[in-house]
């Protein structure tokens, strides 16, 4: 399930609802991820919420050099960068 934010709500705080409610309605079987508007300093506040992907465009597209971004978002998710190829996402 993809959680997206809305492009003209930018600058407003980022709510992505009750993911654990919303896992467990669903019997546990759901990968989350979150979309739009993701920016380095909310990574935290995402994962804590219980996203399981974040789905980063502009942020790291938009950048003047972008390894940096990227290493910059890897560096804030605080584990391993994973191959997502190796992802199960059968249930």
């Amino acid at each position: 399930m993809e959680l997206h934010r809305a492009i003209d709500t930018d600058d407003a705080a980022h709510a992505w609802g009750d993911i654990a409610a919303i896992r467990k309605a669903t019997g546990g079987k759901l990968i989350v991820a979150t979309a739009g508007g993701v920016r380095v300093n909310v990574v935290r506040e995402a994962l804590k919420a219980g996203a399981d992907i974040l789905v980063v465009g502009h942020a790291i597209t938009a950048s003047k050099d972008i390894k940096r971004a990227a290493d910059e978002f890897i560096e804030h998710m605080d584990k391993e960068e994973i191959d997502q190829f190796r992802v199960m996402t059968d249930f």
